[in-house]
Order: structure tokens, then C-alpha cells, then sequence
């Protein structure tokens, strides 16, 4: 079986339980046979390989195979940049990132940098299980026991997330930590029907790109697995993030500035003008500039990001024009105009 479609079908329509159990299969499943691979070099370096050379496959318990389709020639040197644990992390993000993808048909890039909480930390856990939120419970930061069968009410958002930022686990490590994590847990009965599950403790999340929102009851919880499988968490989320669309209303979030629809000065002073207006309103501002050509016949492309998101991509001829235009049309996004 499809090993996205599996999860995909368990994060739409199954419970966080389900979906925990099933993830942190597939995890260890990709992480024993690329371990097994490691180490005894059959295939030569796993760095020779890029994630695309693997496919991943499941059965309905999430028992987890790896295929290899090598595309070139395993005798080439070991790429150092790429390491083994590298290739792993890589590996289950790109499936997390595709199953969520699956389930919903909308791409939001969920950087690991924009979380607002340290796993490596302790933190405030909310010790409950629940299937639904509730308007009173996202303002009281509080989630309730479920008290429905149906998730009709109060539709929600559910992701898949691996979360391996700050880990310093090789790829032995992780292997090692989800193999005992699955035999210390109980074992599922013999014949039982129902799909194994997986309990995790809460604890509520905070974004630096989420936004308010207008929707009374907005939720969104994300069952983040890491390469510790003893730090799994659900994580619960009362905004949603820049471009992401709400379930309830079906409006697609945006950044919400102080005053919308307002004139500026053309000529070179949109860099200046998109700074104050990231001061007003407290939003992370940084560039990302590139240059591409020979030393004297090239050019520049500038990426302007307000809390980590994308505003704005410009070229010029110098890096000052191409970060001009970037701002120019991060203004315009946000609905000014000159």
C-alpha cells in the first residue's frame, strides 16, 4: 500500500491515535532499513543517493518497507554534506509534507525555524484526549474531553510533522529510540480488528507566521513525531498560518496590517517603507538575495519573507534594485499601492 495514502486516509478520517501509531511506525520502519543499509554498505554510501531514489511502502498496521532504485553508480565518494541521519530527516519530512498535502491539495510550508517552542524543553502539557475543539476551550487555551462522535461542528485541521530542528540523534539513534518505544508499548491483541493506537501528551503550539482570525473555533493540531520517539508530541495550534485556509470559513489567512489601501512614495524607498511597516505591526522581516552569472554580466533575485513567509521576488541588476522590487511587491500584497 501507498504508504502516503495510508496516512492521509488516517489523518482525514481517523483519530490523532491512530495517526500517531501509524507515524511513528512508518518513522521507524524508514529509519531501521536505512540503519540496516548504513551499516552494511551493501549499496555503498547512503549519500550517493538523494531521497528521490527511495519509495516507501505500508501495510494497514503501518508495518514499513524501503525500496532503493539507485541512479547512478554506488562506487562515486561519499557526499559529506549529506549524511546518513540527513538523508533520513529528509526522507520522512518529504513523506509528512506530501501526506498532508494528500489530504488537503494545498502546499503550506511549515518551517521548522517558524515553531515557537523547543521540544528539547519542558513545557506545559494539557493531559487530556479529545477528537474536537470547541470556541471555549481555543480561548481559554483549555482542550476538553471529547463529548462527540462527529467532528461535523467544529471542523478542524490535522497534520503529520516530523520535527527534527535541534536533534543531535544519528541515524542509530533513532532507529534505536523508535524500536524501543514500540516494545514497551502494550501489544495489540491478537485478531483485534481495530487499528492499533498510540496516546501522546498535548501541549499548546505557537507560530511566529500564524495570524489572527476572525473564525470563532479555528483549531489545528499537529502530530509531530521527532527523532526521539519518547518527545512525540500533539501539538495545538489556535491561529492559523500566513496562507493557510481555514477549514470553518474557507478564507485563506493573511497578514493583517494597521492600515490597508494606503499611498507611498515610489522611486528607491520601498525597502523603507515595507520596514516601518514590519515595525508597526511586529512582523519578522528578512531578505534572501542570490547572485546568478559571471562577476560582471550578472544579475540579482531577492526574496522578501514577513514572519517567514514569501512576499515578495524581484531581479535587478544590482542587489539593491532586486531587493526594491521584492519590497515593491510585498506593498502591494499587503494592499498599498503607489
Amino acid at each position: 500500500m501507498n504508504t502516503r495514502r495510508l496516512l492521509a486516509s488516517a489523518l482525514k478520517n481517523g483519530d490523532q491515535t491512530v495517526l500517531a501509531a501509524l507515524g511513528i511506525q512508518v518513522a521507524y520502519g524508514i529509519a531501521s532499513a536505512l540503519d540496516y543499509l548504513s551499516r552494511t554498505r551493501t549499496t555503498g554510501c547512503l549519500s550517493n543517493f538523494g531521497i528521490e531514489c527511495f519509495e516507501v511502502f505500508s501495510d494497514d498496521k503501518g508495518h514499513t518497507v524501503l525500496s532503493l532504485t539507485p541512479e547512478f553508480a554506488s562506487s562515486m565518494p561519499c557526499n559529506e554534506e549529506m549524511n546518513d541521519t540527513l538523508i533520513c530527516n529528509s526522507l520522512i519530512s518529504k513523506i509528512f509534507e506530501e501526506v498532508n498535502y494528500v489530504a488537503y491539495r494545498e502546499k503550506i510550508d511549515r518551517y521548522l525555524e517558524d515553531l515557537a517552542i523547543n521540544f528539547s524543553e519542558p513545557g506545559p502539557e494539557l493531559n487530556l484526549s479529545y477528537n474536537l475543539f470547541s470556541p471555549t476551550s481555543l480561548e481559554t487555551n483549555t482542550i476538553p474531553p471529547s463529548t462527540s462522535s462527529s467532528n461535523d461542528r467544529y471542523p478542524y485541521r490535522r497534520e503529520l510533522i516530523w520535527m527534527h530542528l535541534n536533534s543531535d540523534l544519528s541515524l542509530s539513534d533513532i532507529a534505536e529510540s523508535y524500536g524501543d518505544f514500540l516494545h514497551t508499548r502494550s501489544p495489540p491483541q491478537v485478531g483485534a480488528e481495530s487499528p492499533a493506537t498510540v496516546s501522546l501528551p498535548c501541549r499548546l503550539g505557537k507560530r511566529k507566521s500564524e495570524v489572527p482570525h476572525t473564525c470563532h473555533g479555528y483549531g489545528r493540531e499537529a502530530v509531530t513525531l521527532t527523532p526521539d520517539a519518547f518527545h512525540n508530541r500533539i501539538v495545538v495550534f489556535n491561529f492559523p498560518s500566513v496562507n493557510e485556509r481555514c477549514l470553518l470559513c474557507g478564507k485563506i489567512a493573511k497578514l493583517h496590517v494597521l492600515s490597508v489601501g494606503g499611498r507611498f512614495r515610489g522611486g528607491s524607498l520601498y525597502v523603507t517603507h515595507l520596514n516601518n511597516l514590519a515595525q508597526r505591526n511586529g512582523f519578522l522581516m528578512y531578505f534572501q538575495d542570490s547572485h546568478h552569472g559571471s562577476q560582471h554580466d550578472g544579475y540579482w533575485t531577492s526574496i522578501v519573507y514577513l514572519n517567514n513567509v514569501e512576499h515578495g521576488r524581484a531581479t535587478g541588476r544590482t542587489g539593491r534594485e532586486a531587493r526594491e522590487g521584492a519590497a515593491h511587491q510585498a506593498l502591494q500584497i499587503l494592499g498599498f499601492h503607489n
